[in-house]
């Protein structure tokens, strides 16, 4: 969808879609202690998100945000919480610088892309019933402010139509009610595909700090797989 806002010149672009999430942590082993037991997760979600973006043709401004509402339970559902969500990405706070690193035979570009941006968030989380297989919060309902600041590097081989990524970020979600809902969770990995716009990855990476939703201790090795289509 494409709207004018008022006489101005910004217009507004948005877009809405529907999400599951399911997230799931076990710790193996009949002698697992109590404290490696305590940072299993077990998180199923469902929920839609709105995102809209702000432009504005005659200065170039650029605001793009999320508006997000998602029910949170486990698979057995026994949890019940419910979260809502807004992320504000201004474009001055988002970079991108793309470079050659060499041409082919063929005349094609090999491609290096330099990505990084900061985005504000804000979240508040009210949890009806905690369940026996997670810990949706340390209180009934926390209110948070926050930031993600993200890092890639890309690298595009056109004859070979092989796609390289590596990538990290830091999320930050401080409790504005003072009830245990701080949280920071650090993420650096690799990806690789065989098109940078659709087909099969493979994926890499390392977590260390605490699952923003389930607020549980995390730092683990995840061997991803995706497919994205055009």
């Amino acid at each position: 969808d494409d709207a004018r806002l008022g006489r101005s010149d910004w217009r507004v672009g948005s877009a809405f879609f529907p999400y599951t999430r399911y997230n799931k942590l076990n710790v193996a082993g009949d002698g697992a202690t109590d404290e490696a037991r305590a940072k299993e997760i077990n998180s199923l979600a469902f929920g839609a998100v709105g995102a809209f973006q702000f432009a504005n043709l005659e200065t170039g401004a650029f605001i793009a945000t999320k508006l997000g509402a998602e029910y949170i339970t486990d698979d057995e559902f026994d949890a019940s919480a419910y979260r809502a969500s807004l992320e504000i990405a201004p474009a001055a706070l988002r970079r991108t610088r793309s470079y050659t690193i060499g041409r082919t035979e063929r005349g094609n570009n090999n491609r290096l892309t330099l990505a990084g941006s900061l985005n504000a968030a804000f979240d508040y989380v009210y949890v009806d019933e905690l369940g026996e297989a997670i810990n949706l919060a340390k209180s009934n309902e926390y209110g948070r402010v926050g930031y993600d600041i993200n890092a890639s590097a890309a690298l595009w081989f056109p004859e070979q139509e092989y796609y390289f990524r590596g990538f990290t970020s830091y999320a930050l979600r401080d409790d504005q009610t003072n009830n245990g809902g701080d949280a920071q969770l650090f993420i650096a990995g690799i990806e690789s595909r065989l098109d940078p716009e659709g087909g099969i990855g493979l994926g890499l990476s390392y977590e260390r700090g605490e699952s923003l939703v389930e607020l549980k201790d995390k730092e683990a090795w995840l061997l991803s797989i995706s497919v994205l289509t055009k």
